[in-house]
């Protein structure tokens, strides 16, 4: 075990190994995470360094006070009383560490003489030896605070453990470039409400239940989310989203750990007790800036729909009063129920298909529907139906089609009662956009619905769900950013930020958001979904199948990226179970059978049926469906961006555009030039820019180009069986070189193949059967 353990970001890497040297010299001995060897259990060597060294040295930095794994390490140093603080630039202080006195690190040469080198020497002496004679380190000014331990779970799942691996995922991996800690997604934008600033922010945390049977989790959860609901209507009042707000339910943290996680100055909590006809709320509201309670209240009511609103609307009204000295606008009576059974169901079901498992979406359904039921005119529970059947229809087998039909009637309902409800305006939305397609509509919808609600994080991330659909990646972003400052712990947004920073080649953010997903949420689809793609991206097949196959133990249902990764390495007869039309329809083509493939390809929707039609000589067919795309996404536009994990289908679509001499193909073409033009392979870090890039100079008559893009995409480990079905490439299939380079892929997937079935000779428990 090490004398000391070393915490740093890795946009720090420089000073970190300079440190070690220096250190090393003096005869101590340091871990940090360079040391992890491949093949390691990264969370256990993590934690059993750091509990075992006898020093913890963090260095503070712009970049490591926005690492909440650095702020976890240094937190268990702190409450271990073996913190030794740096800091190497002019950053504040990272909060809860204010107390502390730091070492100035910030204009360190290296060399061991230094004022700053001699205090930290001092401090590791007292620390390590205990020795009387030693002066007291200026870092030690102040006694740290003993915070208990499960502290560290406050942004979820204990960093340190979990996470380490994805610190290590390119030591897993056998490469040498370090993991860009910092490079997380791009820094805030002035606009979205609040921005930054913790002033005037709120966070409503779910309230207890303390009714006699303990059986009203449900109905606390949905008083406090309906809390949240009411206040985020309030202009100049940032709310944090239920995901966030609720990832601290049942940890043990401090108001004031929550407030600073959340970077909200004021929280809400409260709880909640009902038993027979009757129930008792109570509210108090928190400054966690200070510390002190600036209100409270207890309110002991009969049961009834009526009485729960008018708690609601009296508790924001209160708040708004201590926050800013004007009263609230009541809640819309659209938005209200007489109900108290209808209210009942609509919270229950609201809880069961926020868990989106197959059965909690059919039974949360069916709760919503017995709400519908009771009271017809309750305009929530219209639009709860219509996200509820898109969850159907993305986690529980119901077809788009049949949720379409079932959703249908909900949407116009919610519009016919409250039309400028923002939960109706975003359903209306999703409609258009995941049933119709009509992504251009939707965010009509979308933007009234955030003009009525600002902070409203749904109605952001999907705004930037259909920016994302139009290839307008840079709006996506955006939107997605303002949404996790209103939603910071949700890992649906991290997600959805990550294939946004996908699309735009961001490898460093990608590999942030990837870590963070995990870190927080170890046990979400959304966070394995996401480091197995980056994994899979990467060219560690094996990592990724790992994750792709704990989603399906957990969902019940098969997912895409598993049949792909199956397809990939040859296992046709295990990607089949799992295929959806598209992977379906390459395995005709391989077959030989165009006429069925084509089939296939006329149910589908573009830009994937287009390759397919393409790949099948079905160019008449591709061309009236690029038509098609182009008007229905306005593809077109100026703000159509090339996107990283679209370029393959700009090329199609420049392909088949050309051979039918339509106009459009010289927009494509710009683009793509644009692109690639002046660049090399070794300027893109992703897999489909190697592969569009070859397929660019093919185009383009330059076959010797196409070879050294090729060289380069199964360099790096890549495979992509679709090679053999593309047209570009026929004039260079009986090249020598070609036939090397599609060996040397069948190389890749041979490796792939023997990790992944050796895997599933020793399956974890839980796993769905090959």
């Amino acid at each position: 075990m090490a004398d000391i353990f070393l915490s740093y970001a890795h946009a720090d890497q420089a000073m970190a190994e300079k440190l070690c040297r220096a250190l090393e010299a003096e005869g101590y001995s340091i871990w940090w995470d360079r040391q992890i060897p491949g093949g390691a259990e990264f969370s256990k060597d993590i934690e059993k360094e750091l509990q075992s060294a006898r020093a913890v040295v963090v260095i503070w930095s712009k970049h490591s006070v926005q690492s909440r794994w650095v702020r976890d390490e240094a937190g268990f140093a702190a409450d271990a009383g073996k913190l030794i603080p740096i800091v190497v630039d002019e950053t504040q202080k990272p909060m809860g560490f204010k107390q502390f006195q730091f070492i100035d690190f910030a204009h360190w040469n290296g060399a061991v003489d230094a004022p700053a080198f001699l205090e930290i020497s001092r401090a590791l002496k007292a620390k390590l030896t205990g020795a009387v004679d030693a002066p007291p380190s200026s870092f030690e000014s102040a006694p740290a605070p003993r915070r208990p331990v499960t502290t560290l779970l406050i942004v979820a799942a204990l960093a340190v453990g979990i996470l380490a691996g994805a610190l290590g995922f390119y030591q897993w991996m056998g490469r040498p470039t370090p993991v860009q800690e910092s490079a997380g997604p791009a820094p805030q934008t002035n606009d979205g409400p609040q921005q930054a600033s913790s002033e005037n922010a709120i966070a409503v945390l779910p309230f207890d239940d303390f009714s006699p049977q303990g059986d009203q989790e449900y109905f606390a959860d949905g008083i406090s989310e309906e809390l949240l609901n009411v206040l985020s209507r309030i202009e100049g009042l940032r709310v944090i989203s239920r995901t966030s707000a609720f990832a601290f339910k049942g940890r043990e943290a401090s108001v004031g750990e929550i407030a600073d996680a959340l970077q909200v100055s004021h929280v809400l909590e409260g709880s909640v007790r009902k038993a027979g006809g009757a129930m008792r709320i109570t509210a108090q509201l928190i400054d966690a800036r200070a510390d002190r309670h600036l209100w409270s209240a207890t309110y002991d009511r009969p049961l009834t729909a009526e009485n729960i609103f008018a708690i609601q609307d009296e508790i924001s009204q209160s708040i708004v009063q201590e926050l800013q000295g004007r009263i609230a606008p009541s809640a819309d009576a659209a938005a209200q129920t007489a109900s108290t059974d209808a209210y009942d169901a609509y919270l229950r079901g609201r809880a069961l298909t926020a868990k989106r498992t197959v059965d909690d979406i059919t039974n949360g359904i069916a709760e919503l529907n017995r709400a519908v039921t009771l009271d017809p005119d309750f305009a929530p529970v219209h639009s709860a139906l219509v996200e509820a059947y898109i969850y159907a229809a993305s986690y529980a087998g119901l077809s788009f089609d049949q949720a379409h039909v079932l959703a249908g009637p909900h949407v116009e309902r919610a519009m016919a009662l409250a039309p400028d409800a923002p939960q109706s305006l975003a359903a209306k939305g999703r409609s258009l956009a995941v049933f119709e397609g009509d992504n251009v509509a939707a965010i009509d919808f979308y933007e009234r619905a955030i003009a009525a609600n600002p902070n409203f994080s749904d109605a952001h991330r999907f705004l930037g769900l259909a920016f994302s659909s139009l290839l307008r990646a840079d709006l996506a972003k955006k939107e997605f950013e303002i949404a996790r400052r209103l939603d910071p712990l949700s890992s649906v947004i991290l997600a959805n930020l990550f294939r946004t920073n996908w699309d735009l080649g961001d490898v460093d953010a990608m590999i942030f958001l990837a870590q963070e997903n995990m870190r927080l949420y170890p046990d979400s689809i959304f966070g394995r979904m996401t480091l197995g793609d980056l994994l899979r991206e990467q060219g560690d097949y094996a990592g990724a199948h790992r994750l792709y196959k704990d989603n399906e133990a957990q969902t019940g249902i098969t997912r895409s990226q598993l049949a792909d990764l199956y397809a990939d390495i040859g296992r046709d007869d295990l990607a089949a179970p799992r295929a959806g039309w598209r992977l379906q329809a390459v395995r005709l083509l391989r077959e030989g059978d165009r006429r069925r493939a084509a089939a296939l390809a006329h149910n589908g929707s573009p830009p994937e049926a287009v390759a397919i039609l393409r790949w099948a000589g079905e160019r008449e067919a591709a061309y009236a469906m690029i038509v098609q795309d182009i008007a229905r996404r306005d593809l077109l536009s100026a703000q159509t961006q090339i996107t990283a994990r679209d370029q393959a289908f700009d090329i199609y679509y420049a392909d088949i555009l050309r051979g039918q001499d339509d106009p459009a193909a010289d927009i494509y073409r710009a683009r793509l030039a644009d692109h690639f033009g002046g660049r090399a392979p070794a300027d893109f870090q992703l897999r489909e820019s190697h592969y569009a890039g070859a397929m660019w100079r093919m185009m383009n008559d330059d076959p010797e180009g196409a070879l050294r893009w090729l060289d380069a995409f199964i360099a790096a480990g890549h495979v992509m069986p679709e090679m053999a079905l593309e047209p570009l490439f026929d004039s260079l299939r009986s090249t020598p070189a070609f036939a090397a380079l599609d060996d040397r892929m069948a190389d890749n997937a041979a490796r792939y193949r023997r990790a992944i079935e050796a895997q599933l000779a020793d399956p974890e428990p839980g796993w769905v059967s090959p």
